[in-house]
Order: C-alpha cells, then structure tokens, then sequence
C-alpha cells in the first residue's frame, strides 16, 4: 500500500517519517502527534532518533548529556 500523508497534517502534529525516541530498554514510537514537542523545531528535538535515557533522567539539555548513552554511574532514584 502506497499513502501519501495530506501536507496539511505535519502541522496538525502528525510526522510526515517516524520520529523515535529511546529510553532505558524502550523504543517509543513519538510520531503521532508529537511533531510539536519532537520535530524540527520541537523543544525536544534533540532527544528524537536518539537514545536519551541519560537526559531524561537527568532532566538535561545539556548536549553532553543527550549525546551520552551511559547511566551507570546515575542514582536509582534517577534512573525511575
């Protein structure tokens, strides 16, 4: 099946490619009205196609954070 995706609907929040986001052991598929929050000019940007466990837990935008994958040196309680 061969669909083209209206070029209305990106900005009513639908992706026009899957957008990913990694957590911990998880994929999450953040396509589906996330394009404001995890798209080109979404805040959360930098998070998509990425594995973000280290800045979510640490709540970071700091690109050392979002660029680096290691949480073993984070707390329990950070990692939840």
């Amino acid at each position: 099946m061969n669909a083209e995706i209206p070029k209305d609907r990106e900005f009513k929040g639908y992706a026009r490619e899957p957008i990913y986001l990694g957590a911990g052991d998880v994929v999450f598929d953040v396509s589906f009205g996330g394009v404001p929050m995890y798209g080109k000019d979404g805040p959360y940007n930098k998070f998509a196609g990425k594995d973000a466990s280290r800045a979510l837990a640490l709540m970071s935008f700091d690109p050392k954070d979002v660029e680096n994958t290691d949480t073993s040196d984070l707390e329990e309680k950070q990692l939840k």
